[in-house]
């Protein structure tokens, strides 16, 4: 016959698991952290940085947001209750 698990079996394996999806859990918060402290730089520092031609498209684009907003056409059903 193959082995039977204990109520304390289970228990120990429940309690390993818990174990292990704490320290996942608690890595993944560090790397979460890690990134922010690492990747984080204002808006106001990225254009600080930007080159002449990016500051033209980036001009461009915002000229052309302006231009060509206006108010969104209605949508149709594709077909008719009836």
């Amino acid at each position: 016959m193959g082995h039977e698990l204990t109520k304390n079996d289970i228990k120990k394996m429940e309690e390993e698991i818990e174990y292990r999806i704490h320290e996942v859990r608690k890595a993944a918060l560090d790397d979460v952290k890690e990134t922010r402290a690492q990747g984080a730089v204002s808006y106001t520092h990225l254009r600080a940085h930007e080159t002449d031609s990016y500051l033209v498209c980036r001009l461009l684009l915002e000229k052309k947001k302006k231009t060509s907003a206006g108010p969104l056409p209605h949508l149709r059903p594709s077909h008719r209750a009836g």
